[in-house]
């Protein structure tokens, strides 16, 4: 089954490792990585690992317990830091509860925010426990900081590398029967893109976005999709611009005249083999 506790480690958008409470192993995609760390490290992040499980459930049955609620629930806890070119460093602990925004840390004053009245009874005894408020602040100034610096290295490869984005547009029709165009764009990296769905040369501003979303080899997709007026669902001059910084211009994906059939499900599919300009 899924495990009770997983944890990722990322430095900008790239994933360093993977950890769950199933296997109790640190795995890292990227193999330098996975050596540079070394197997005794390793173990001791993985003991570090499972401390952080334990705490975390703790506080969880804890606060469920004062709550009197039960069933099944999920926690998510953000905790980073940033280095900036001034040499200032930046960081961060927040905590949600079922994905809303529960409680923050203030490394400074050694306290937790509230973000929600539910939040009091756990705040009170996260508060009390100025010891491990401590850690938490030595994590954040000092531990993560060093990270940052011991892993970069190791997966500057990874952060300088540009891989061009693969493009296709599509037409469907949804279950509400609107015609829909879709530019899928994906595969590329690093992560900011411009994608534009244009008409006749002019820029269309009513479309959906999935916004940018990670791949599983460390590189993204997006999607970007604009409803087609009835009447205009047979015409061209419909075109999906995308740029990036692996391609020397704008890439320009145009759609052709759309065939449909009798149930108004056919797509037909032009994909990004078309030169950049």
């Amino acid at each position: 089954g899924l495990p009770e506790y997983s944890c990722a480690l990322m430095l900008d958008d790239v994933e360093m490792y993977h950890y769950d409470s199933n296997s109790h192993r640190i795995i890292s995609r990227i193999p330098s990585v996975q050596e540079a760390v070394g197997k005794q490290r390793i173990r001791i992040y993985v003991e570090r690992l499972k401390a952080n499980h334990m705490i975390v459930k703790e506080n969880m049955l804890y606060m469920m317990k004062r709550r009197n609620i039960s069933s099944v629930h999920y926690g998510q806890a953000v905790y980073g830091c940033e280095v900036r070119e001034d040499g200032t460093r930046v960081g961060q602990i927040t905590i949600a509860f079922d994905g809303k925004d529960f409680l923050s840390f203030d490394k400074n004053d050694l306290r937790w925010i509230s973000a929600v009245p539910e939040a009091q009874t756990l705040r009170r005894k996260l508060d009390n426990d100025r010891d491990r408020n401590q850690v938490w602040k030595q994590d954040l100034e000092y531990d993560c900081p060093t990270w940052i610096e011991e892993f970069y290295p190791y997966s500057k490869s990874t952060f300088e590398r540009q891989s061009r984005p693969d493009v296709s547009v599509s037409y469907r029709r949804d279950v509400g029967g609107r015609a829909l165009l879709s530019c899928l764009v994906t595969g590329f990296y690093p992560r900011p893109i411009e994608v534009t769905w244009t008409r006749d040369g002019n820029t269309v501003h009513e479309v959906e976005s999935s916004g940018v979303l990670p791949n599983h080899d460390h590189t993204f997709q997006t999607v970007k999709q604009m409803e087609l007026e009835t009447g205009s669902v047979g015409e061209q001059g419909f075109s999906c611009l995308v740029e990036h910084s692996s391609l020397q211009g704008v890439l320009e994906v145009p759609w052709g005249k759309i065939n449909n059939n009798n149930s108004g499900l056919h797509s037909n599919l032009t994909r990004g083999s078309v030169s950049s300009t």
